[in-house]
């Protein structure tokens, strides 16, 4: 269950990116990435804000 919670974080956050308008760039290896960081809790939200931003242009 805790795996797919932060799967599903990831790809909410991929969700929320387009829905705001912007182009997302990501594939789904960086989205399992993000999700296997927030999941290990090796990511500060700073961290994730990064990654996150990386994904869209």
């Amino acid at each position: 269950m805790e795996r797919s919670n932060a799967l599903f974080a990831s790809a909410v956050a991929y969700a929320y990116l387009v829905a705001s308008g912007l182009k997302v760039v990501t594939s789904p290896e960086q989205v399992r990435e993000l999700a296997r960081l927030v999941k290990s809790g090796e990511a500060s939200v700073d961290e994730i804000a990064r990654e996150l931003r990386q994904w869209s242009l």
